[in-house]
């Protein structure tokens, strides 16, 4: 059995294919990975900013409400223990 040699230009295409493929699978992964820490960081601190801003106003203004939206909801507890929060 002989094997046929493969020609220079082939092997060099295979190479660079590979090697095109391979980078291109190691850029992917580090911008899938960037976007998702960027974005749990973003998120983390805009729900801090929200929290501070909202325990400022209640520190001036005791009786104000907590926001009841569709993607936050603020419940209040006491020194006592006693609290607003729902049981479901």
């Amino acid at each position: 059995m002989s094997l046929k040699r493969v020609s220079l230009r082939r092997r060099v295409l295979i190479a660079f294919t590979g090697l095109g493929f391979a980078l291109s699978l190691i850029f992917a992964a580090a911008v899938a990975y960037t976007v998702d820490r960027y974005e749990a960081i973003l998120v983390e601190e805009v729900l801090r900013g929200q929290a501070e801003d909202y325990s400022l106003r209640l520190i001036a203004n005791p009786g104000l409400p907590l926001p009841q939206t569709h993607r936050l909801s603020g419940y209040r507890r006491d020194a006592s223990g006693r609290s607003d929060i729902p049981a479901a």
